[in-house]
C-alpha cells in the first residue's frame, strides 16, 4: 500500500470539490473532483493493484478508438 500520510487531506479536498460541484457555474469542478478521487484511489491501492491498473485498465483505455486520429496517440 502506498503511503497513507496524505489521505486525510485528499478526503477533505474531495469533500470541498464535491460541494463546489453542486453550485451553479462550477466550471471544471467535475474534472477536479474526479482527479482528487483518482488520487485517493492511487494512494489506497496495493502494488499489485497499481500493476493491474497500469498494465490492464489503462492500456485498454488508451487503445480505444478516438474521433480525432491525428491528434490522439493511443500507443504511448
Amino acid at each position: 500500500m502506498n503511503s497513507t500520510s496524505n489521505i486525510h487531506n485528499l478526503l477533505q479536498e474531495i469533500a470541498f470539490k464535491g460541494a463546489i460541484l453542486e453550485k451553479p457555474n462550477n466550471g471544471d469542478a467535475r474534472r477536479e473532483l474526479l482527479a482528487a478521487a483518482r488520487s485517493l484511489c492511487y494512494k489506497l491501492e496495493t502494488p499489485i493493484e497499481s500493476l493491474l491498473r497500469i498494465c490492464w485498465a489503462e492500456v485498454s483505455y488508451l487503445s480505444l478508438p478516438t474521433e480525432d486520429k491525428e491528434t490522439s496517440s493511443p500507443h504511448c
